[in-house]
């Protein structure tokens, strides 16, 4: 029996967020069988991994794996059960580590692939390792000299974006900035109507997505709802998707907790605007899945800057729109702004090919045949 040449070390069971959903495109759209190995979790079964990443998939290894926190917005509570449960966690790792490196080399995989950077401590020059950086740094010189060691053992790094290259530094001999695979063609089928009816939303209006995994205040879920809130619109309503309902808004007419999804493009089918809250200047995944269904995205930033750190900022600029981060009324007054504007059409615009062919270019030096 032919056995999986590649191994996708991935380093959450959690199918929502963006690296899961990039790393699912790209296995996708290999004309070959991988090997995935992912965290210990109870809550996510095999068969649902097999299914969401696809026929690719050969087998599922599971072990403990790293998980490192010096990383923008990610940041250990110092509560005792917080503590314990990363002490648990490292304790896991430590003795899985053995085993992990015992699996690659028994398996012989000619590429491993690591899908975050949280997991650079199982980096080694043994293997043809590859990293890919998702995640802004954020540490003191003695984290970031001790990361680069580890990076600097890896056959080459991948950074999603500019920003994320420049918050590390250079860090490697062979690197490559390459932004996210996206297939948007799915929102071409949606029934919209269908859609309005089951979010009970009315029609003609229009419709703001803030779309994040988590609501911590990182992403800024408060700071969405209260520039919406303050921009007093009379025309708009707000869909807040993945994470959990604010017990604050959770009432409040013209905003929506729809939770976790798995079909997104209902959603980008229906928005005409998708709106980010970071901190800082930040693309993420779904303002190009926005950008890729017709919608306009709402970003913090400043255009003079930051449009030299969009991928594709000529062929989407009319639909970006930048505002001053965290600043009160900024958002409001860009929202109030476009309060009754509906989108001209949806588009299901895909760059996978291109994206695999460069993907494979780095790490085999070849296209594919």
């Amino acid at each position: 029996m032919k056995r999986a040449e590649k191994l996708f070390i991935i380093h959450t069971a959690d199918m929502m967020g963006g690296g899961s959903q990039s790393i699912r495109r790209l296995i996708g759209n290999l004309n070959e069988e991988v090997d995935l190995l992912v965290p210990k979790d109870g809550r996510v079964s095999n068969s649902a991994l097999k299914r969401f990443y696809g026929k690719n998939v050969k087998k599922i290894y599971r072990f403990c794996l790293p998980f490192r926190q010096s990383t923008h917005g990610l940041k250990l509570k110092m509560e005792k059960e917080d503590v314990r449960k990363w002490v648990r966690r490292e304790k896991g790792y430590l003795l899985d580590k053995k085993k992990i490196y015992k699996l690659i080399r028994m398996n012989h995989y000619r590429f491993v692939h690591l899908n975050s950077y949280i997991l650079y401590p199982l980096l080694t020059s043994q293997f043809p390792m590859y990293i890919h950086i998702r995640e802004v740094f954020e540490g003191g010189n003695l984290t970031r000299m001790i990361v680069h060691r580890k990076l600097r053992q890896a056959h080459g790094v991948i950074f999603i974006d500019p920003v994320v290259r420049e918050a590390i530094g250079s860090c490697n001999q062979k690197e490559l900035v390459l932004n996210n695979p996206f297939n948007q063609i799915g929102v071409m089928s949606v029934n919209k109507e269908e859609v309005y009816n089951n979010f009970h939303l009315p029609e003609g209006r229009t419709i703001l997505a803030f779309v994040s995994a988590c609501s911590n205040e990182i992403k800024g879920q408060n700071y969405v709802i209260e520039e919406f809130l303050r921009a007093g619109c009379t025309k708009s309503e707000l869909l807040i998707v993945g994470s959990e309902a604010s017990k604050e808004y959770k009432h409040v007419p013209g905003i929506h907790f729809l939770g976790r999804m798995e079909n997104m493009e209902q959603i980008y089918a229906i928005s005409d605007f998708v709106v980010r809250g970071d901190v800082m200047f930040a693309t993420g995944r779904t303002t190009y899945e926005a950008l890729y269904s017709g919608c306009s995205v709402m970003i913090p930033g400043k255009r003079a800057s930051d449009k030299e750190k969009f991928f594709e900022y000529e062929k989407f600029c009319d639909r970006i729109q930048f505002y001053e981060p965290r600043k009160k009324d900024a958002l409001a007054d860009l929202i109030k702004s476009v309060d009754g504007k509906k989108k001209e059409k949806c588009l299901g615009l895909s760059n996978e090919t291109e994206y695999v062919r460069q993907f494979l270019q780095f790490v085999e030096g070849g296209d594919r045949e």
